[in-house]
């Protein structure tokens, strides 16, 4: 036993250095070409999130600067310590929104208390996310269908595009208003709407949607932005009275740990789990999408470990919660970046920005902010998708519509678990039915020898599970069949049973036994090896008759068991119940 756990111990140290050192993989592939290509990648990097970096924060409640710290130390330690060569990690607009519908419930939106519980937060959803990476959890996020992410980013998206229209419009909203309550409230103030906000909200977003419709790789938010302030700057007095964002401080994000109130973390566990879900599943979704085209291959308990001790180290340093970011790694990809060495060359140009030009977004309307914004969460529709699943499925675009509907009325993280919850039922209810049907051999009756007693054969076929979920079904449909055939022997082919668990096995053993009481018995032909393995070793074996009554060889068996019922004509019975005798 010591052996085993020492060995064990020893496995679990030398994975556990492979993820440290990840970045080997890659470094060795690092030369001069290479690093031209990721200064590039990089700098192009940077002018993509400066904006989004900026924009993001701000739908999270939380001063400017942290979104631009979120894009130095979350991106740079996810892409040294992950699997995806291209990812680009960092401030989300999906995670954005989800933040001050947790930390909200406990401190009010911007104050320092706020800041404080969004680090832990942050603290907590890297811990959470480094645990599953070290315990190689990776096939966790399989278990969330990409179904419940369109229908909660769809929902985030329209959240997002609500929390900014007050701003884009020039208005004043109380805080803490629900989607329903918004509604009404943004009604009552359409008649005091601020005209210079709204030309510097439309200014923007049309300049940044007719860029992005020119070439999908220019930094359409940052143009969009500039025309704003630029429009802002031209009308003059017109538009004195629109609110600007400020300068940002010229410093690198401050060290240190979170509070760790641990009375407070076991009432923010649940919603820290399904954030930090939320966000694995993004950053593994969009490693393997980046993985197609560049034929790499992901590991998904790096990536957890990776973007664990990113949001782990980032909650030190004035950071908050981060993941992958689509847009950008797919721009990351397409700007020619070889390795994570993009990421450190994107960092060290927004810590330029912060030391030498922090002045530049004194002159930044928020109008222009929110309306990039808007245009962040229309992004976050999947139309295409969401268009082809109604299409194709009613139970798939029932889980879109539940989880974008519960993303709009009940706490964010929720909405997850509510979409799983359901793609879970639904899945169940499909499984939970398996087909039985029952083999007609009436124009080949069995022939028997002479001064032996007729008894009655039945083959059935299963395909399908065998498990809790399934057995009263299949109880039913037995019952059904057997009205009024007086059942004695019965044969069940199970080459299409992938899965028997103790509540379908104590199923057919209760069925051998009334077969028995009727001076018949049971057999399970053709089982699968797996399900055969688990099933001898378990005493159900022997009370379901053991090598006399499960076979492997559907020719073995019904060759025996014809010998043991006396049947003469058995080659001829075979050959018409399967139609093809070679390839019993």
């Amino acid at each position: 036993m010591w052996t085993e756990i020492k060995h064990a111990a020893i496995q679990y140290l030398i994975r556990l250095f492979s993820m440290l050192f990840a970045m080997r993989a890659w470094l060795g592939i690092s030369n001069g070409r290479t690093i031209r290509y990721d200064f590039w990648a990089g700098l192009t990097g940077a002018v993509m999130v400066l904006p989004q970096g900026i924009a993001f924060a701000m739908i999270a409640g939380l001063p400017p600067e942290f979104g631009l710290y979120s894009a130095i130390v979350v991106q740079l330690i996810a892409g040294f310590f992950g699997s995806s060569w291209h990812m680009v990690s960092g401030p989300t607009v999906a995670l954005s929104i989800v933040i001050p519908g947790i930390v909200s419930n406990y401190a009010v939106i911007g104050s320092p208390h706020y800041i404080g519980l969004s680090l832990s937060l942050m603290f907590m959803v890297g811990l959470i996310q480094l645990s599953f990476g070290l315990f190689r959890f990776g096939s966790l996020v399989n278990f969330i269908s990409h179904t419940v992410i369109i229908g909660f980013t769809a929902g985030a998206g329209l959240l997002i595009v609500m929390s900014q229209l007050s701003t884009a419009l020039g208005v004043s909203l109380t805080q803490g208003l629900s989607f329903l309550e918004k509604l009404p409230a943004l009604w009552a103030q359409l008649p005091h709407i601020h005209l210079p906000s709204v030309l510097v909200a439309a200014a923007t977003l049309c300049s940044a949607i007719a860029v992005r419709r020119i070439k999908r790789s220019y930094p359409h938010m940052l143009i969009g932005m500039l025309v704003g302030s630029i429009v802002c700057v031209l009308l003059g007095d017109y538009t004195k009275e629109v609110e600007r964002l400020g300068a940002l401080p010229a410093a690198l994000p401050q060290i240190g740990l979170p509070s760790l109130d641990f009375g407070l973390f076991a009432n923010m566990f649940p919603s820290a789990f399904a954030l930090a879900l939320l966000g694995l599943i993004e950053a593994v979704s969009i490693a393997r999408s980046i993985a197609i085209r560049s034929h790499q291959r992901i590991d998904s308990n790096q990536e957890f470990f990776g973007q664990g001790l990113s949001n782990l180290v980032g909650s030190c340093c004035s950071c908050y919660v981060g993941s992958g970011s689509f847009n950008r790694s797919a721009i990351n990809y397409d700007a020619g970046a070889r390795t994570p060495l993009a990421l450190l060359f994107t960092s060290l140009i927004i810590i330029a920005v912060l030391f030498f030009i922090p002045w530049i977004t004194r002159y930044l309307p928020l109008p222009a902010m929110a309306a990039t914004i808007v245009l962040a969460g229309y992004n976050l529709f999947d139309f295409s998708h969401i268009k082809l699943i109604a299409k194709s499925s009613r139970n798939e675009f029932s889980i879109i519509v539940v989880t974008f509907l519960s993303t709009l009325f009940l706490n964010l993280e929720f909405a997850i678990y509510a979409g799983v919850i359901l793609s879970l039922v639904l899945y169940l209810q499909k499984t939970s039915h398996p087909l039985l049907s029952l083999v007609d051999f009436s124009s080949v009756q069995p022939v028997f020898e002479e001064g032996v007693a007729p008894v009655k054969l039945t083959v059935l076929r299963l395909d399908g599970s065998l498990f809790f979920g399934a057995v009263n079904h299949v109880q039913n449909t037995l019952a059904d069949l057997s009205k009024g055939r007086g059942w004695q022997h019965v044969v069940l082919l199970t080459e299409g049973m992938n899965l028997l668990d103790v509540s379908g096995i104590e199923m057919l053993v209760a069925e051998k036994q009334r077969l028995q009481e009727n001076g018949g018995d049971l057999y399970l032909i053709g089982m699968k090896p797996h399900v055969r393995r688990k099933l001898r070793k378990t005493p159900y074996w022997r009370q379901l008759g053991g090598q006399y009554n499960i076979f492997d060889s559907t020719y073995i068996a019904f060759r025996n068991l014809c010998k043991t019922l006396g049947i003469r004509n058995y080659r001829e019975f075979m050959k018409h119940l399967f139609r093809d005798y070679n390839k019993l």
